[in-house]
């Protein structure tokens, strides 16, 4: 519930902030054009979020054949649930992710130390 309250406060507050732009850039008229506008982005997200979502963060489909224990695991539960079981999509960040951001900061602590390095000497010749 409280995710709900959040996420409706912030689509307010975006729309609330276009819609000052628009009251700026176009006066009366401009606020309308940009409530308008805010409102069809609004419905635009939340209508295309669960296809949107899984193709920013690359997550393949998982049916019984490929993840056979995590598909059957899923099925019990909501079968116990008494929900309906929806489509399984498997992120994949993992250690992949994680050796990413790895390199990716130790290539900034290499560049931060020789930019010190040097800093260093620059203030010791002077």
């Amino acid at each position: 519930m409280f995710n709900l309250l959040k996420t409706a406060f912030l689509m307010a507050a975006i729309t609330a902030l276009f819609m000052a732009v628009g009251s700026f850039v176009g006066g009366r008229q401009g606020m309308v054009v940009s409530l308008v506008i805010a409102l069809g982005l609004n419905f635009f997200n939340c209508w295309f979020s669960d296809k949107r979502v899984p193709n920013v963060h690359n997550a393949p489909e998982v049916d019984a054949t490929s993840a056979p224990q995590f598909y059957a695991t899923v099925r019990e539960l909501a079968t116990r649930a008494g929900c309906q079981c929806t489509r399984l999509l498997h992120r994949r960040s993992g250690a992949q992710g994680l050796r990413r951001r790895a390199r990716f900061g130790a290539r900034r602590r290499r560049r931060d130390d020789r930019h010190h390095a040097r800093a260093e000497r620059a203030s010791c010749a002077a």
